[in-house]
């Protein structure tokens, strides 16, 4: 902003030319460069125009006699904010407060007031540090009815342990069932965060007031296990073709497993197990990174999984790959579960190992040879 002495050749100048806005404050001519606000058309703030233009339509079409109701209920009721302040609203805000907590859990808008009182505040709310992630936890009110009752959880944004956070700074994250007790969010990087949540009757739409629990999420520091070779290599059928000599996977030494495949044909699965893994029995894993040694293969889909006492356990990881020839091919990682309940006694398992299958893409017969496989699990205590 730049003061001004007889701006344009005048006493006082007003309005815009071009780029630049010309006006007085306090007796102070200046001009500055005119400003577009910032409108991005997110996902959540078109989804919540929708749904103020849907309640906004739904209240014009209700009886005088509705309006009337939610008039008076405005007039014998108040909202608390979230730092617990109240304040008085009007009837059509009471509406479109009840009606957006209905709409946000799909449910239909109500044309009446409500009947019964707001939910009560959590007893108590609690978080913890859970992996990557901050578990939740709550408690409610002695004699509190749980049917009929949700949570809606908000988190703000990463922010530092020296600022307070405000209802502003945060997102909705979930809508958790009361009873519930506890919810886990999505992984966070290590920051203080803010966690509001209320109590929301899903009859009416009314919400309790709001509770704030502060947590910092501090970094990992995690061990390993490994990384180790296997002791054990085995073919394990079903499949098109087995693999040759697979004792060899044990070692990184030029000893190759091989296999020849038609297109689209499936190797049976190249398992290797007894790692020799020995984490604390008291740890929580964090993730598992498994490396395949590939000395030479054709173009091709790569399918590995993690194996226990019980058999192949958790979700395939899928690496479809040109000609490769010696070189390391990488599934999982240090924050990597596999989509399975790890445990200490689960690595702990002589059969705990890795199974890969491997389908060529290219015509004719294709050739794989792998040098080796190796494991690393990691932890935390």
């Amino acid at each position: 902003m730049v003061k001004l002495i007889d701006p344009l050749g005048s006493t006082e100048a007003r309005g815009r030319i071009g780029g630049t806005v010309y006006n007085t404050w306090r007796g102070i001519s200046y001009a500055r460069v005119k400003v577009t606000p910032a409108n991005p058309n997110t996902a959540a703030r078109l989804a919540a125009r929708a749904l103020a233009k849907l309640c906004t339509k739904r209240w014009q079409t209700i009886s005088d006699l509705q309006r009337s109701w939610w008039n008076d209920y405005a007039v014998e009721h108040v909202l608390s904010d979230w730092r617990g302040k109240p304040k008085r609203i009007s009837g059509f805000n009471w509406f479109m407060k009840a009606n957006f907590n209905r709409v946000a859990l799909s449910l239909a808008i109500v044309d009446t007031p409500p009947v019964d009182p707001a939910p009560g505040a959590l007893a108590t709310l609690s978080a913890v540090t859970s992996g990557n992630a901050i578990a939740i936890s709550w408690t409610l009110p002695p004699g509190f009815p749980v049917s009929s009752q949700s949570l809606d959880i908000w988190l703000s944004y990463p922010m530092s342990s020296g600022r307070q956070p405000k209802i502003e700074d945060c997102k909705r994250l979930a809508f958790s069932p009361a009873e519930a007790g506890s919810y886990s969010t999505p992984a966070v990087v290590p920051a203080s965060y803010g966690i509001f949540a209320r109590v929301i009757h899903e009859t009416d739409g009314l919400a309790s007031t709001w509770r704030l629990v502060k947590h910092t999420r501090e970094a990992i520091t995690f061990d390993e296990v490994g990384p180790s070779y296997p002791t054990i290599g085995v073919s394990l059928p079903p499949g098109d073709a087995s693999w040759l000599l697979p004792i060899n996977i044990t070692d990184l030494d030029d000893s190759l497993v091989t296999m020849e495949l038609l297109e689209s044909e499936i190797s049976d699965s190249l398992s290797g197990s007894e790692f020799g893994f020995s984490p604390p029995a008291v740890c929580s894993i964090l993730g598992v990174l498994a490396r395949v040694y590939c000395a030479e293969s054709a173009p091709g889909r790569f399918t590995a999984r993690l194996r226990d006492a019980s058999g192949p356990i958790g979700s395939s990881k899928i690496l479809d790959i040109p000609y490769t020839a010696d070189e390391w091919l990488s599934f999982g990682s240090s924050s990597d579960m596999w989509g399975a309940a790890l445990t200490s006694a689960i690595l702990t398992q002589s059969e705990f190992g890795l199974d890969l299958t491997y389908s060529p893409s290219d015509p004719g017969t294709s050739t794989c040879s792998i040098d080796a496989f190796e494991l690393t699990g990691y932890y935390s205590t």
